[in-house]
């Protein structure tokens, strides 16, 4: 998958040089007549094309590396067809003034804005996903279950919890499979030392965690950034498995 998005970077960003250099293999531009070429300021026209896909290749190898260092498997694996995607239509939707009779050098033909809406989008993307992640999990107690609201969280029901207990550290993070990991904040499923597979839905380095054993072997860790708030969930969680 590394291989992959930063290949499909490389050549966005070659396509895109290719285009500044040999405008007739732009679509569209390589099919009009003659007479409408000559009422197309060219040099802008490439140069929009090349600088979009120069920069829908960069946010491609960028946004990706980006998000799996920060833990974003998920996001990471589909960032290059998104990316794509909203990249080319704001390219077209910038672009397609060329292919109408606009003379060379008219300021409908400087406007240079319209590219970096791939740019835009893009960050407000990373950073919205990254705000996401780290806003806490809210916890719901009813009689029946518990649900960790939020990234990566789930339903558990407490005839699925074989015991809960408070443990003061983690086990060591063997590796990340599909989470989520920035700063203090972990969430997804994680490989762990003696545990194996787990879910962390940790929001400090600091202890109190809470370590959940279901019945059929599973493990989840978590914590809240207020001591006393971890172990308040501990109370009531212990009280509805009594």
């Amino acid at each position: 998958m590394d291989y992959l998005n930063l290949i499909i970077g490389l050549i966005f960003i070659g396509v895109g040089f290719l285009g500044k250099s040999f405008p007739y293999i732009i679509a569209g531009y390589n099919t009009l007549p003659d007479d409408k070429k000559k009422n197309i300021d060219q040099e802008a026209l490439t140069t929009a094309f090349r600088n979009g896909f120069v920069l829908i290749g960069l946010t491609v190898i960028i946004g990706y590396y980006i998000f799996k260092w920060i833990g974003l498997i998920s996001i990471a694996s589909i960032i290059a067809p998104v990316v794509i995607v909203v990249g080319v239509i704001a390219l077209n939707l910038h672009v397609l003034k060329f292919r109408y009779n606009f003379k060379k050098g008219t300021k409908k033909n400087t406007n240079k804005k319209a590219p970096y809406i791939i740019l835009v989008v893009s960050l407000t993307f990373v950073i919205g996903s990254t705000i996401y992640g780290i806003y806490p999990t809210k916890t719901v107690v009813d009689t029946q279950s518990i649900k960790f609201k939020g990234m990566y969280g789930l339903e558990l029901r407490f005839n699925e919890i074989e015991k809960i207990e408070v443990i003061q550290q983690i086990p060591k993070i063997l590796k990340r499979t599909n989470g989520f990991s920035f700063l203090n904040t972990k969430k997804g499923v994680f490989e762990l030392e003696d545990l194996g597979t787990s879910r962390l839905l940790v929001h400090s380095n600091s202890s109190p965690y809470l370590l959940i054993s279901k019945r059929k072997g599973e493990h989840i860790i978590l914590n809240s950034n207020n001591r006393n708030e971890t172990l308040e969930l501990y109370n009531l969680i212990s009280s509805r498995l009594k």
